[in-house]
């Protein structure tokens, strides 16, 4: 279930979840320095760049190449560094974790 920060709210749409969620200006700082992330609208990508994350994964071997690039990582990271490189089909994004 993807609850909201009332902890009653349930959210169907993972968008808005996300948006419920996101640090509001409100609220302490969680990091050592402001970032955009901290508190903006959100970048959703675009359909041609979906189209392409889907065309990405079914491509022969390229799941291959997105486990080779994230294999140093443990469990979580794992799955969310081969979720993004799959997802941008940039291997080197792997190096960023």
């Amino acid at each position: 279930k993807l609850i909201g920060r009332d902890g009653v709210t349930e959210f169907v749409n993972t968008n808005e979840y996300g948006e419920e969620w996101q640090v509001q200006p409100y609220e302490d700082m969680l990091f050592l320095e402001a970032r955009e992330t901290q508190f903006t609208s959100c970048k959703y990508p675009d359909k041609k760049a979906v189209a392409n994350a889907r065309k990405l994964r079914s491509a022969a071997g390229f799941d291959q190449l997105a486990d080779k690039a994230c294999q140093h990582l443990d469990t979580i990271d794992y799955a969310l560094c081969v979720e993004d490189v799959m997802t941008t089909g940039d291997v080197g994004i792997a190096a960023g974790y």
